[in-house]
């Protein structure tokens, strides 16, 4: 595995200018201002606004959970057995008389004056942001998890976004402050906090200076950009095979009221307080930290999913969870070993469900297991099809599996469908 170096990044956030016309908006942040990773050209709310309507999405429906998935079929035949989710095909037989031909005239010209019912309104992701926000502790606006929704469409509600910057002589900059010498987290605000992940490159904390790795997410204030506190992850001592040089947090967190969740370079899940000890509080449960300075993080509590549940990550572990009615959805990144063809732990689950307030683990499954390919650094996402809620993961196996958020009941997933989005005809 190869990374590109990367030159050390800047956070920075830009604001229109007076003489710009800006339309009236109950927005805040997205609307006013711009989130860019600067030395990574990544920028938040970059992407315009749009009504989008996807296709209903298709899926190849299989057998029930914990089902290895069958070996491969010729091409025509699985097209024949797509179904698509969100029909339903419905066969009725008639015994009924047919009616005289005047009776037929008769009920055309009645279900032609009949008032149509009106058609469904089309999918807009931005709207569904926007509804998603009215029900989470968040500001209007904010932008509280990778993609800004559950659904990971990407789509703010924005205007006015600018097209060019320059950090150096503060064109469309309101303010900037440095990040590691790599940046791959991307950048989440909520209540007023900006949180981004990144390596220990510029090295904010004095017991960890910068010629120290590790995997580091930064608080800063939204308003001015001043750095809050850090919380560090140190480097597995198992080396690049779990945790591989310089990335730092690859994840984006989930933020919500006065908490934020995230999965760190060591495979852990961490719960955080936003104000870190600025609020000379350590909350638990625990309160283990090293030491209450300002500038560290405030743990809640953490689940170790190396220890705890036997996951190998490969390389690193990189998952922007998400959070759907007080649980949490999590991607543990089990995979291969430093040869690429040995599986270390097979058996160890892939997809997670856990409580957010305690950290209780609330189901598991190891769908994928012996058929990983390489890693699984994929992000879940959830959506409602036919009534049915579901959380949907990418599996290392190239499958996407549909999950009832809920689990079976009995600690383990229930499976709804799952879907090969492998190509038979590619080779591995």
């Amino acid at each position: 595995m190869t990374m590109p170096l990367q030159t050390q990044s800047a956070l920075s956030i830009r604001m229109p200018s007076q003489n710009e016309q800006r339309p009236k908006r109950k927005t805040s942040w997205p609307s006013e201002f711009c989130l860019v990773v600067a030395g990574l050209s990544v920028m938040l709310c970059g992407c315009p606004q749009a009504n989008v309507t996807p296709p209903p999405p298709k899926a190849a429906v299989t057998a029930p959970a914990n089902e290895q998935p069958a070996e491969a079929k010729p091409a025509e035949k699985m097209a024949t057995e797509a179904v698509t989710a969100n029909e339903v095909a419905v066969a009725a037989s008639s015994t009924e008389a047919v009616p005289p031909a005047s009776a037929v005239m008769a009920t055309s010209a009645a279900a032609t004056n009949a008032a149509e019912p009106p058609a469904k309104a089309p999918f807009d992701p931005t709207q569904e942001i926007t509804k998603q926000l009215a029900t989470k502790k968040v500001n209007a606006g904010d932008w509280h998890q990778w993609g800004g929704s559950i659904y990971r469409n990407n789509t703010p509600s924005s205007t006015n976004l600018p097209t060019e910057w320059n950090v150096a002589d503060g064109t469309n900059i309101l303010w900037a402050s440095p990040l590691g010498s790599q940046t791959y987290g991307n950048p989440v605000v909520a209540n007023g906090k900006v949180f981004v992940g990144t390596n220990n490159g510029y090295g904010y904390l004095k017991r960890y200076p910068k010629t120290v790795d590790l995997g580091a997410l930064l608080c800063f204030n939204e308003a001015d950009g001043k750095f809050l506190w850090q919380a560090s992850s140190p480097k597995l001592p198992t080396g690049r095979v779990h945790d591989w040089p310089l990335q730092g947090i690859c994840s984006a967190v989930y933020a919500e009221d006065t908490r934020i969740w995230y999965v760190t370079s060591r495979g852990e899940v961490q719960c955080l307080d936003v104000e870190g000890f600025h609020d000379d509080q350590n909350n638990g449960p625990f309160v283990s930290e090293a030491n209450q300075n300002k500038d560290e993080a405030d743990i809640i509590w953490r689940l170790d999913m190396m220890t705890e549940l036997g996951v190998s990550q490969h390389n690193m572990c990189n998952c922007s969870l998400t959070c759907v009615n007080g649980v949490l959805f999590i991607h543990t990144s089990n995979g291969v070993d430093e040869s690429h063809i040995n599986i270390p732990a097979p058996k160890a689950p892939s997809f997670i469900a856990i409580d957010r307030e305690t950290g209780k683990i609330l189901w598991t499954d190891g769908t994928p297991g012996p058929n990983i390919l390489h890693g699984q650094w994929s992000s879940p996402t959830y959506f409602e099809a036919g009534g049915q809620a579901q959380i949907v993961f990418g599996g290392g196996d190239g499958w996407i599996y549909s999950f009832a958020p809920e689990g079976d009941g009995s600690g383990k997933g229930k499976l709804l469908w799952k879907f090969d989005a492998n190509p038979k005809e590619s080779l591995y």
